[in-house]
């Protein structure tokens, strides 16, 4: 009878420090985020491993953007959260790009080597900030799964204030390219012509495992089952409810892929799955040497090639 007791003591014990051990990492990973790295900040960007003459050419094009003038825009998600974004708005503007950032990130660094090109295109541009994130709404952050729903809102409201004869593109990088790819086969504005996805990946499930495994070493089959209930509980998602290999499956817009061969974060062979199931109009760019989100560093000639022909075509 002993034994049975000390047996069931372990185990309860062992189920405390899984339990605890998984809602630290998750409040640590999904929890708000206030605070973001900064490229004119040393060494807030070192866990990205970007090359000095990479965050020097970030460092130009965050300068350029921060000069442009922006319009403060707030709408509501389908959950009654309040959504903050920055508008850039040109004259005779012939479209407008709306922009997702990735994980724990911000626009203004994320596009700092593209967004004022779109500008320079003649193209308004609105720079989104995600729930959970700086001046949004929100307590977590459930990668892809409810942004893909806020991202449908965006098109509305974009469509709403300029029309739908003005064409939109969304794009996004990292956990905002899964963002518009999750939300590519759901109804939206016919006025969005194209969507342009930066080293997105497959699942949040995928991800999620991905990450644990390679990054933090922890063993994914004992703690994604406490995982997923932390995130179903306080996220309000499924880490399995909805797949961006699934959506491309059904959507008729359009897609741009972009990865970089060297990816270690989003793997580049999501990106190839991704592209091999679209059922759209779609081509994939991929950069050799380029890590994570770091593909416009690398090879700016051939993403700004693809880029323009893409959206040659599409507006």
């Amino acid at each position: 009878m002993i034994f049975v007791y000390i047996s069931l003591a372990v185990i309860a014990a062992a189920l405390i420090v899984c339990f605890s051990l998984v809602f630290v990492i998750f409040k640590k990973t999904l929890g708000r985020c206030e605070t973001f790295p900064d490229v004119f900040i040393d060494g807030s960007m070192d866990h990205l491993h970007i090359k000095p003459d990479h965050l020097e050419i970030m460092r130009e094009g965050r300068r350029k953007v921060d000069a442009l003038p922006k319009e403060e825009i707030y709408i509501t998600s389908h959950d009654g959260l309040k959504l903050y974004g920055r508008l850039v708005e040109v004259k005779e503007a012939k479209a407008t790009v709306i922009l997702f950032h990735g994980f724990r990130s911000c626009t203004d660094n994320d596009f700092s080597s593209v967004l004022w090109k779109y500008t320079d295109m003649g193209m308004n541009v609105l720079m989104i900030t995600h729930r959970a994130h700086g001046k949004s709404e929100g307590k977590y952050i459930s990668m892809a799964v409810n942004e893909s729903r806020d991202c449908v809102k965006w098109a509305e409201y974009t469509a709403n204030r300029f029309g739908n004869d003005m064409p939109i593109i969304l794009e996004g990088i990292s956990m905002g390219a899964s963002t518009v790819l999750m939300a590519c086969d759901k109804p939206m504005p016919s006025s969005v012509k194209g969507i342009i996805a930066d080293c997105g990946f497959t699942s949040p499930e995928e991800i999620f495992c991905h990450v644990a495994r390679r990054n933090m070493h922890l063993p994914v089959k004992l703690l994604m089952p406490i995982f997923r209930l932390y995130f179903k509980l306080f996220a309000h998602a499924k880490t399995t409810e909805i797949s961006a290999l699934d959506t491309v499956k059904n959507t008729k817009i359009p897609i741009l892929f972009i990865h970089g061969e060297d990816d270690d974060f989003v793997p580049y062979a999501m990106g190839v799955k991704l592209n091999e199931a679209c059922a759209s109009p779609h081509k994939f760019i991929s950069v050799p040497g380029a890590g994570h989100g770091q593909s416009y560093l690398v090879n700016p000639e051939k993403c700004d090639e693809a880029l323009k022909e893409f959206l040659a075509k599409v507006i």
